[in-house]
């Protein structure tokens, strides 16, 4: 009798569409599969996807979905990497499914009924990007991008990212995106509001008082949200041919109504919107109490 070889690929989170990842893993496994049969041996290949969580429901209620149907049209695209990529998957799990409620239900209960699961109170800090819960002592408000550091080859001193567009304020686009942890989601909603973007600037000709850059923040499914840096965020409201601080307060973004998912912000991308020739350097996220007031956006001035 053929021994038998279980395989199964990590279970897919739904909050957006298939990436490359996926297709990766799927495909390592798939070669394993492949291999054992080949073999003789008795194989079961597993994939499926993950519908539950914050996210999920965040990532629906931005598309206008019920959690429901969000993961029902996610799914499908899962589904059709399978036969994109000719894998050889014995089966397709979904966590919405009767027979994985049934599943869940009986551990639950044997736990139950062993003792490892008891009624209880707990507090703490929740984070929606982990799914889990953490101690005072293990949170760290200070979620630093990596610092961009570029090798300028006109020789500046510190290394920096040398911004020059010459293209009128009509062009749509020039600028560049920054990534963090292998382009992996970044959960920011929990830090929004005491949090900054910070960074140093300089130029080489007449002082300026406003850089020209829009900073926007990007979750994977390409919504947006946006924030300059204006006179009140420049240290001494100038920037001139010596380094000088800036700070974006995360607060300033337009995340109110712009329907990004905050707990797994994609990126942060730099779009110029007008002439510039800047030297800017190590940008990061650092904490960062602020005067600002978020007002609503339908608020109007009436005369009294």
């Amino acid at each position: 009798m053929s021994s038998p070889f279980y395989i199964t690929t990590p279970i897919y989170y739904v909050n957006d569409v298939p990436h490359i990842g996926h297709a990766y893993t799927t495909l390592a496994c798939d070669v394993m599969a492949r291999f054992k049969r080949l073999d003789d041996f008795e194989v079961f290949f597993l994939t499926g996807t993950d519908e539950h969580g914050q996210k999920v429901e965040t990532a629906a209620n931005n598309k206008g979905l019920k959690p429901q149907d969000f993961v029902d049209d996610v799914s499908v695209n899962f589904r059709s990497l399978l036969k994109c990529m000719n894998f050889s998957n014995d089966d397709f799990i979904r966590t919405t499914e009767t027979r994985h409620h049934k599943a869940v239900l009986e551990i639950w209960n044997r736990l139950v009924a062993s003792g490892d699961i008891y009624l209880d109170k707990y507090s703490g800090w929740y984070s929606v990007s982990d799914e889990a819960f953490y101690d005072k002592d293990e949170i760290d408000v200070s979620i630093d991008l990596p610092a961009v550091k570029v090798k300028d080859r006109k020789g500046i001193t510190p290394n920096s990212l040398h911004l020059i567009s010459d293209n009128s304020p009509s062009c749509e686009w020039i600028g560049m995106g920054i990534g963090w942890d292998g382009w992996q989601g970044k959960d920011l909603s929990t830090i929004i509001n005491n949090t900054a973007i910070e960074f140093y600037a300089r130029v080489d000709g007449d002082s300026i008082y406003n850089i020209p850059i829009v900073f926007i923040l990007e979750d994977y499914s390409a919504n947006q949200c946006y924030a300059t840096a204006g006179y009140l965020g420049i240290d001494g409201g100038v920037v001139t041919n010596k380094w000088t601080k800036v700070t974006v307060p995360l607060p300033t973004f337009s995340y109110q109504t712009n329907n990004i998912d905050l707990t797994n912000v994609k990126q942060l991308l730099l779009q110029c919107y007008d002439k510039v020739d800047i030297y800017i350097d190590d940008i990061k996220i650092v904490p960062f109490q602020h005067n600002y007031k978020k007002l609503s956006p339908s608020l109007a001035i009436k005369e009294s």
